[in-house]
């Protein structure tokens, strides 16, 4: 029987990636103007991407936002107690 949610390990990991001089050149751009490091910009293009590449699949959606098939309000990526 599969886990009713996913477990996310909250540990972190470097990685090195090479990006093309004009990606980079945008991504500083959008960084400035929000105030962002170049990582906090690539966790959350990397969170959505998962998420967008996971809008078709409703089982996803069915194990991530509910808890028994109620639905699960988050708070800074914690669940609110109700």
């Amino acid at each position: 029987m599969p886990k009713s949610r996913i477990e996310l390990n909250s540990a972190s990991e470097s990685i090195t990636i090479s990006l093309p001089g004009w990606l980079i050149e945008l991504m500083d751009d959008v960084c400035a103007s929000k105030d962002y490091t170049r990582s906090t910009f690539c966790k959350r293009a990397v969170k959505k991407a998962l998420l967008l590449s996971k809008t078709n699949d409703i089982a996803f959606f069915e194990n991530m936002l509910t808890d028994n098939g109620n639905p699960v309000l988050m708070e800074n990526n914690k669940k609110i107690k109700k």
